[in-house]
């Protein structure tokens, strides 16, 4: 299931790098940028933000990227320890 959604999101960015947005809100970037560093990491979600519209790269944005990278470093350290 996860790379079923995983192939979904890396669709909508391929499709957002051509140009081809409706009318889109600040929290449908939100979302995508959440669901892109769950499935795809830091860098992916980086490249993203690249292709944002500048006046969507505010607070809502960037405190979601804040809100999920922590997550997604606790998630990876929790891994990490639990194979020990």
């Amino acid at each position: 299931m996860k790379s079923n959604f995983c192939s979904t999101i890396a669709h909508f960015v391929e499709w957002i790098g051509r140009g081809e947005l409706l009318n889109f809100e600040e929290h449908d970037y939100a979302y995508h940028l959440d669901s892109l560093v769950r499935c795809y990491g830091i860098e992916a979600a980086q490249k993203y933000i690249e292709r944002v519209p500048k006046s969507f790269r505010n607070g809502v944005l960037y405190e979601t990227l804040l809100l999920v990278v922590c997550i997604w470093l606790m998630s990876r350290r929790h891994t990490k320890s639990s194979r020990r």
